[in-house]
């Protein structure tokens, strides 16, 4: 099980993986190179399996994959969410049962090192993550229905004459880490006009602070 933050170093380390990998497929001369290179140590090692050159249809599909991968590396490293790493164990498992399918059909064998790491990321990204991040949200998220007394808002909203308003940032000034307000002032919503009251409504009971 990983942690939040494990997580997220696992999702840019695959993406960084893929970047690396797949660099090379971007463009024509690049795959190329990278393709003879390939056919040198397969020929070097006596693989068996075909790698058969590349006519410009074949070149295409290699570009393609190349392009859309390393566009979808480039975000999960710049933004590694969760969702994304799910998502990227999809794909891999997509990923190995076409390579399986080309090393059962005659393709070199060079792709059993392709496969391998592929799993290994995607079982990797489908492990659970433990939820102490959200754990802590939620717990901010209730303190005032936990705290009757508390004149914290958890939810962003608050209620003028019995009508929800979104807060802007900074709206009330509030001690989230003791819950606490100062009273009867809601800052940057200026002065009120007398005899009206503001509520403010948690998320199970509502608190009417007349000013």
């Amino acid at each position: 099980m990983w942690t939040s933050t494990q997580y997220r170093q696992l999702v840019k380390g695959s993406a960084w993986y893929d970047l690396i990998v797949m660099v090379a497929f971007v463009t024509p001369w690049s795959f190329a190179a990278l393709h003879g290179v390939l056919l040198s140590v397969s020929q070097a090692f006596n693989l068996p399996g075909e790698l058969p050159p590349f006519e410009p249809m074949h070149m295409l599909m290699a570009n393609l994959l190349g392009s859309i991968v390393c566009v979808w590396a480039v975000l999960r490293i710049r933004d590694p969410q969760q969702v994304f790493g799910r998502y990227d164990a999809v794909g891999r498992f997509l990923f190995s049962a076409w390579q399986l399918y080309a090393l059962l059909h005659g393709g070199s064998s060079l792709l059993v090192i392709f496969l391998f790491f592929e799993l290994a990321w995607g079982v990797a990204q489908v492990l659970p993550v433990r939820a102490s991040s959200r754990a802590s949200s939620h717990t901010l998220g209730m303190c005032c229905s936990q705290h009757p007394g508390s004149t914290t808002v958890p939810c962003g909203r608050f209620y003028v004459a019995g009508q929800p308003r979104n807060l802007r940032p900074g709206g009330i000034r509030s001690d989230f880490s003791s819950g606490q307000m100062p009273p009867g002032r809601v800052s940057g919503q200026g002065p009120p006009r007398p005899g009206f009251s503001r509520s403010l409504l948690p998320n199970t009971t509502r608190k009417t602070v007349s000013i």
